[in-house]
């Protein structure tokens, strides 16, 4: 009778042991699921995107797309390029400008940031012996002179328009001077130009003088590159010749 009871017991033991086991196994499954759907939700709010958007995106990614483009791709881009008609192909592509609009601002807030606390930092060390640098390679044409000047297009709502101003006027002093054109404005939005001018401190003797001009652009940038699109954008005149200019060709 007693080894019946100890037998009993064993098998009630081993039988708990195993109800336990798997209950345990099946909680971590649940949390492990719950954990993978968080982060697929966390992604589907991070890029904009439903479920079923998303599920195409992986399903394209399975195809030809996964082959050919590089693992980080986006999904934007992917449903993108695989747009199925032109009004879902603009969706995407002004999802992807706005996002890419949005990081750029970032980049260069950072780096405006950066540059102060380096300046602060470093102060008159400098951090590159100049005279170990090798000699310029790159064609100086493309590179504003004393006597160009920089045409800057903003307009006034464009929190980019005024960074890159601040980063052009800052070199002010290495070229001819600025000619500011703000686009789609008109007189009746004269105070808010003045206010933004304001805003960015900008010398009222330059004003004065003519190395900094104030212009309505007045469909002066469309004559000049009908193809342009979102602002600020940088041209470079050169007596009669006017160019494109990026930030990095600045002195």
């Amino acid at each position: 009778m007693q080894r019946a009871f100890v037998l009993l017991f064993c098998v009630f033991g081993l039988t708990t042991f195993a109800v336990e086991r798997t209950s345990t196994n099946a909680t971590n499954t649940s949390s492990k699921l719950l954990e993978v759907s968080d982060i697929r939700l966390s992604l589907l709010d991070q890029w904009e995107l439903s479920e079923p958007e998303w599920s195409r995106y992986e399903d394209l990614m399975q195809g030809i797309r996964g082959r050919l483009s590089q693992s980080n791709i986006s999904p934007i881009e992917v449903l993108g390029i695989h747009a199925r008609s032109e009004t879902e192909r603009t969706h995407y592509a002004r999802i992807w400008a706005r996002m890419m609009r949005e990081d750029a601002i970032r980049v260069l807030q950072f780096q405006r940031a950066y540059d102060i606390e380096a300046q602060a930092l470093n102060q008159d060390e400098p951090l590159i012996d100049v005279s170990l640098l090798p000699e310029a390679t790159d064609n100086r044409e493309h590179i504003l002179t004393k006597s160009d000047r920089a045409l800057v297009f903003v307009s006034l709502d464009c929190p980019l328009c005024e960074i890159v101003f601040d980063q052009i006027y800052q070199r002010i002093d290495q070229f001819n001077g600025i000619d500011l054109y703000f686009v789609d404005t008109t007189s009746d939005e004269r105070e808010q130009i003045r206010e933004w001018a304001k805003s960015r401190v900008i010398d009222t003797q330059y004003v004065h003088s003519g190395k900094v001009t104030i212009n309505y652009d007045d469909g002066l940038l469309e004559s000049i590159d009908p193809k342009a699109q979102s602002l600020p954008i940088l041209k470079r005149r050169r007596e009669d010749e006017i160019k494109e200019l990026t930030l990095d060709q600045l002195p």
